[in-house]
């Protein structure tokens, strides 16, 4: 469970069994700049990927080492438009009001994808 989050410091401060993700700061981010997204989806498809110029799918500005706050910040420039984006040079997020919204973006995206081959 995160308890606390240090966005400045990249500091995540949690308890459990498990360390948290290295994404919890974007996770985070998102949560309160969005707070009707219930379910965030982070992934890593070449094929979306590949085709996202293609889909024209929103595309973070710069490319940032994950689990930083840079990331995050190149997320939140975009979030607000989207509930499916790029991390540049890095993978994909899809957000929803449920999990089956946001896996359902990702099925979506993935199809319009394999159209493009």
């Amino acid at each position: 469970q995160v308890s606390k989050v240090n966005l400045q410091d990249e500091l995540v401060y949690a308890c459990g069994l498990r360390e948290p993700s290295s994404e919890t700061l974007v996770h985070y981010c998102i949560y309160q700049a969005r707070p009707e997204i219930n379910a965030i989806f982070h992934g890593h498809c070449q094929l979306i990927l590949d085709k996202a110029g293609e889909l024209n799918l929103p595309e973070t500005a710069v490319e940032s080492a994950y689990g930083t706050h840079e990331l995050a910040e190149a997320v939140l420039q975009i979030i607000n438009q989207h509930n499916f984006l790029i991390m540049k040079n890095h993978g994909f997020l899809s957000l929803g009001k449920t999990m089956q919204e946001a896996g359902n973006s990702i099925l979506t995206i993935l199809g319009r994808s394999e159209k493009c081959l």
